[in-house]
């Protein structure tokens, strides 16, 4: 998961056309860092983006306290 810092207050100070035009630009590399590390963009919500790295049909996961840690299968 990853988002922009103080997006909420820099979106109603900035142009909505430059706004949306870096918005852009900002998901299309984010998209572009996640496919190169062979993971999947799978939601975006504003200037928030969602991503799974790895397959879930090929990692097993176990929940230590509050640390996931996972192994190939």
């Amino acid at each position: 998961m990853s988002d922009v810092r103080d997006y909420s207050a820099i979106a109603p100070r900035t142009d909505p056309a430059v706004l949306a035009g870096r918005l852009s630009d900002h998901l299309q590399e984010m998209n572009a860092a996640i496919v190169s590390e062979g993971g999947t963009a799978l939601k975006h919500v504003r200037d928030a983006v969602m991503a799974a790295l790895g397959s879930a049909e090929q990692l097993e996961y176990t929940l230590v306290g509050d640390t996931v840690s996972g192994s190939a299968a």
